[in-house]
């Protein structure tokens, strides 16, 4: 799919809002081009970008995204066995890091899976601290690290602190067509009041 056609998919799609269709709009040649020409690369331990519409930028539908493949991954490894353990999903200071850390909880709760949270944003080291001090499955951590302001990403680890190579095939499958069904809006959860909160977290932080 060439890049004209995939800005036409995103500026006639449902599931992108009146302001990023504007800022499409908007958008000079080449930034069009660079915003639609590809998918998002996979990096050092995740994906990394900047905010903005199309699908090689971070925004609400590339998390959504991604975060159904990392699900999907993750229940076909582990099986029932992630959703008991659960994961910790963290984020920076960043713009729209709160946003996208919502985004990351509600795929994860409507796939059944456990989270455990921050109110506010943590250093990367705690993901690490929160996994093995919970026994958690592993984490996510909503940060560009230190790309420029204009950036914002996603890594993810397994329960080692690794991120392993083969939850690229299950991301790149849910990136491979434009806005399909793997792009679908997850049902609305209070996922505040089915998450369990753990006083670790909170006796880690010294609050």
């Amino acid at each position: 799919m060439d890049y004209e056609s995939r800005r036409s998919a995103w500026l006639n799609s449902d599931l992108v809002s009146e302001e990023e269709k504007e800022i499409i709009r908007k958008s000079d040649k080449e930034t069009q081009e660079d915003r639609f020409r590809k998918d998002l690369a996979f990096g050092t331990s995740g994906l990394r970008a900047k905010r903005g519409p199309g699908p090689n930028r971070r925004n609400v539908l590339t998390v959504r995204k991604t975060t159904i493949g990392v699900a999907d991954y993750l229940l076909a490894k582990y099986g029932d066995l992630v959703r008991s353990q659960g994961r910790t999903v963290s984020f920076d200071n960043r713009h729209n890091s709160i946003l996208f850390r919502d985004q990351v909880i509600q795929v994860l709760m409507e796939k059944g899976i456990k989270v455990y949270t921050f109110h506010d944003p943590h250093p990367t080291p705690e993901v690490s601290y929160t996994i093995r001090k919970l026994f958690l499955a592993g984490g996510i951590r909503i940060t560009a690290s230190h790309n420029p302001k204009e950036y914002n990403g996603y890594k993810f680890y397994d329960k080692e602190m690794f991120c392993p190579w083969d939850v690229v095939n299950f991301i790149k499958e849910n990136y491979k067509n434009n806005l399909n069904g793997h792009a679908e809006l997850v049902k609305a959860n209070n996922y505040w009041a089915n998450s369990t909160s753990s006083p670790a977290l909170y006796e880690y932080l010294g609050f």
